[in-house]
């Protein structure tokens, strides 16, 4: 018998988790093979984009891009024990297609990968929202190569000696995250403005939350404002409208933070899915109507079955259901039913503000300071090491600290 083939499309926090979690289990699923398939070379920690972004900016020492990138990104190679390549490997390309009927991925160089079971994990893509001039005039904070560009557009204005606007489109926590950073490097060197246009920041986090890290914004001197809009980004400006007038505010630097929202390809690949564009899945993550396919993470529409709110796009929820989808996948090939997830309806969530102090959220109460801040740590580390051998992962880590501490 020919091994059983699984494919798993997608390289980010719920794609390679995914990867991960079944070669854990691969004595219960017997002959088969894994392949990750990412158009990437490595695997990116997108939540150290933004210390990529700040990490040093005021060391008088160098600080080249590869420190960087061994501080946040992770080779696919190094996910896989060289003694278990044929049962793990990693495929480099990118899918512009499935074959649902003969059970076949095709890359983009025309080849076929065929599969028994598929996971599709592809993530999401930047919401511009079809705002005039932001795929232009703003950065997103998507890849490494954002972050790369935001840092070198920062090194650039904190060189010029000239104090400098700078605005962070997005209210959620990667714009608070990148704002809280931006201002504390800038030392008042800049004017750093947080734009959200819903009623308040971090929509999602309870009313003390919102108020305590807006409190910390506050102190660190960035100006937030909510219910406001952006009607077009401009070449150093951004037009913004709110309830009294339209105005043109000054901008040296635009971060998009602004959102995400669903890959359009998941369509184009003859995928179920909902009005936003993501793939319908039940709570065992199988795709609706298709047999042997999972969906999870960012591009999947996951509702709590008593909230009827959709699972947070956290990496801590990616990693908990990659480990379902990976044990429904072994239970399949055991001939045992699959487990339906039940997900907290609150998540416990830590918000970086600077290079000393973190807000934790653990629903009932509240951390302040450094101890949230070494817990993330800590979180960062425990991640490395589910993926990773501990020498590697601890490498990892170390490499972090060393990249992204500040003086």
């Amino acid at each position: 018998m020919e091994p059983n083939r699984i494919v798993v499309i997608g390289g980010g926090f719920a794609g390679l988790r995914t990867a991960v979690e079944l070669d854990k289990r691969r004595a219960r699923l017997k002959d088969h093979s894994i392949t990750l398939v990412d158009p990437s070379l490595e695997h990116t920690c997108l939540s150290l984009l933004y210390e990529v972004s700040t990490g040093r900016l005021r060391d008088e020492s160098s600080l080249c891009d590869e420190e960087l990138r061994r501080g946040s990104s992770i080779s696919f190679d190094q996910c896989s024990k060289p003694g278990r390549r044929e049962r793990f490997s990693f495929r480099r390309a990118s899918v512009i297609n499935i074959d649902q009927e003969d059970k076949n991925v095709i890359l983009s160089d025309g080849s076929r990968l065929p599969y028994d079971d598929l996971v599709i994990a592809i993530g999401s893509e930047v919401a511009t929202r079809g705002i005039l001039g932001v795929s232009e005039h703003a950065i997103p904070m998507r890849t490494f190569e954002d972050a790369l560009q935001i840092r070198e557009n920062l090194s650039l204005l904190l060189a010029s000696g000239k104090k400098s606007s700078i605005v962070i489109v997005g209210g959620g926590p990667v714009g608070v995250e990148i704002a809280a950073s931006i201002a504390e490097r800038f030392r008042g060197a800049a004017e750093v403005s947080l734009l959200e246009a819903g009623d308040s920041i971090l929509p999602a986090y309870s009313s003390k939350t919102r108020g305590a890290v807006r409190r910390r914004l506050t102190r660190l001197g960035v100006r937030v404002r909510t219910r406001v809009t952006v009607k077009e980004v401009r070449s150093g400006s951004v037009v913004l409208a709110d309830s009294a007038n339209v105005s043109d505010v000054s901008a040296d630097l635009v971060v998009w933070a602004a959102g995400i929202k669903a890959h359009s390809v998941v369509g184009e690949w003859g995928l179920p899915v909902n009005d936003q564009g993501l793939i319908k899945i039940d709570r065992s993550f199988s795709v609706q109507g298709l047999k042997n396919v999972y969906a999870l993470g960012d591009c999947a529409s996951l509702v709590h079955p008593r909230t009827n709110v959709r699972v947070p796009s956290l990496a801590q929820a990616a990693s908990r259901e990659a480990g379902f989808v990976a044990e429904n996948i072994a239970r399949h090939l055991e001939r045992k039913a699959l487990t339906m997830w039940n997900p907290p309806e609150k998540w416990f969530t830590i918000v970086p503000l600077g290079n000393a102090y973190a807000i934790m959220d653990l629903v009932r109460f509240r951390l302040c300071g450094r101890l949230p801040l070494m817990i993330l740590k800590m979180v960062r580390l425990s991640y490395f090491l589910a993926i990773l051998s501990p020498r590697l992962a601890w490498d990892q880590w170390v490499a972090g600290r060393y990249a992204f501490r500040q003086r």
